[in-house]
């Protein structure tokens, strides 16, 4: 079951020129306002997060909608969480499984538009490592950053994978710690994203094994979050940000726009350009430019909250995201 939010959209084949891009969302100088939205991030170096709305912002999909936008990065789904909660931000975009365990803690809040279904969540061997496959997980340590997170939930789930084979997950904390501790051989593998993935492999310094999608059959990865309180009181605003989404989604998948595309994601993410372009084209194809909302992921993300120990039970399906469809 899926959710799309109504709007009207053609690819556009332009690059930059704001006029074109409007006429590229079809409606935009009709349903924009004139609203201005604080935009969360969790992260800022995270393609699917962060990537989508600074590109919205640069080739005028915002203003197109008439949108006046300031984004504002966390450190983490908990911190834009609690942002989002006290008012701070009025939009997040950030992971689904942010919704489902705020919603366990009674916090009222709803996805209302997609960005990606599919994880970007991989799993990092050593690039010499006896582990090559995820099979050969079976036995092993794998680093995470804290229990209850998504790489937590990304192990659990790679575990019922290959058939409930035990991997122990070590809560060790950021990124820095994870590497350290596999060149040090105190875990065979971590959890991170494919932004680090594809970069410690074009370093010699990691071998992607896996990426979670290859085992998680249904997810909602990231999408765009807010109160329902805000959503009532800003419906076309929030309308209107789902189309600036679209558009700018519509304008990174159209094959002539990749290497402008290519070179404003380099800039972003601070990454190799030849990494930046294999990021970019293994998310890419992911993205989801009419915000279409896998209900059954975030069904099977809520559902995982009491394994992990963050609730004692399982917020329900229709509590966790805004439905548009008619």
């Amino acid at each position: 079951m899926k959710s799309t939010l109504s709007r009207t959209l053609a690819v556009t084949t332009s690059a930059l020129a704001v006029t074109l891009v409007a006429a590229a969302c079809g409606n935009g100088g009709e349903s924009g306002d004139g609203s201005s939205i604080r935009l969360g991030m969790n992260v800022d170096q995270a393609f699917d997060i962060a990537v989508t709305p600074k590109i919205a912002e640069e080739v005028g999909c915002f203003e197109a909608e008439g949108l006046d936008v300031s984004l504002v990065s966390f450190n983490g789904g908990s911190e834009a969480v609690q942002a989002l909660s006290s008012g701070a931000v009025d939009v997040n975009s950030g992971n689904g499984f942010d919704v489902p365990s705020a919603v366990a803690k009674g916090l009222d809040i709803k996805a209302f538009s997609g960005i990606a279904q599919e994880s970007s969540f991989v799993i990092i061997a050593s690039p010499d490592g006896d582990v090559q496959s995820l099979e050969d997980l079976a036995g092993t340590s794998v680093g995470i950053s804290r229990f209850g997170s998504t790489p937590d939930y990304v192990v659990r789930q790679a575990s019922a994978a290959i058939g409930g084979a035990d991997i122990e997950a070590v809560p060790l904390g950021g990124l820095a710690e994870n590497q350290a501790a596999l060149s040090r051989g105190d875990v065979d593998a971590f959890v991170w994203t494919v932004e680090v993935g594809t970069n410690l492999k074009e370093q010699g310094a990691g071998r992607v094994i896996a990426s979670a999608s290859d085992f998680i059959e249904n997810d909602q990865h990231a999408a765009l979050i807010a109160t329902q309180s805000w959503l009532d009181g800003n419906p076309e605003a929030a309308e209107s940000l789902a189309s600036a989404y679209g558009c700018a989604i519509d304008w990174m998948q159209d094959p002539e726009n990749r290497d402008r595309a290519v070179e404003l994601t380099t800039g972003y993410l601070g990454l190799d350009p030849a990494v930046a372009e294999r990021v970019y084209d293994l998310r890419t194809p992911a993205l989801t430019p009419d915000g279409s909302i896998d209900a059954a992921g975030l069904e099977t993300l809520s559902n995982a909250l009491p394994e992990l120990g963050l609730a004692d039970t399982s917020p329900a399906v229709d509590d966790l995201y805004v439905s548009n469809e008619n």
